[in-house]
């Protein structure tokens, strides 16, 4: 796979109907902001299934340094098989998970936030390998049903 770096320099990613942004093709992708602001968003304005920010397929690896994610679904949602690395930036999803992941997740730092439904979802129904490790970071659900961390599936 490629190994790429997309910064967003304060620059804004769209995307309607479906994920701002793809990750597939054993892809291993870090996501920052070098503004000095760090204005940079990623957003998707339309709600639905299909309305997440980032999506990475099976293999595939994201860190995510500094930037915001917002979405109207989740934030950032991978495959089984993939590694997502949250050492910064913030991500927020309207109506479902900041994060839903079927592979490893380590979250380091940064501010994951699910307004409606949980932060942080793991679900799988295969016996693929999991992962949720978590030291730093914040983790939030303003939803009245949810917790912040839901794990779904298989033994903790």
């Amino acid at each position: 796979g490629k190994t790429l770096t997309l910064d967003l320099n304060g620059f804004e990613i769209k995307g309607s109907g479906s994920s701002a942004v793809t990750i597939q093709t054993g892809a291993d992708v870090t996501l920052m902001d070098t503004s000095s602001d760090e204005t940079g968003k990623r957003i998707v304005s339309d709600s639905g299934f299909i309305g997440r920010g980032i999506y990475i397929y099976e293999g595939c690896e994201l860190t995510v340094e500094s930037g915001n994610i917002i979405a109207d679904t989740n934030g950032i949602c991978c495959q089984k098989n993939s590694t997502v690395t949250i050492n910064g930036g913030s991500i927020k999803a309207s109506n479902a998970a900041g994060i839903c992941c079927d592979g490893i997740l380590k979250i380091t730092g940064g501010k994951i936030q699910g307004t409606t439904g949980v932060a942080v979802e793991r679900r799988t129904d295969q016996d693929d390998e999991i992962c949720l490790e978590i030291s730093g970071g914040q983790i939030d659900s303003s939803s009245n049903y949810y917790d912040a961390i839901s794990i779904h599936g298989g033994n903790v």
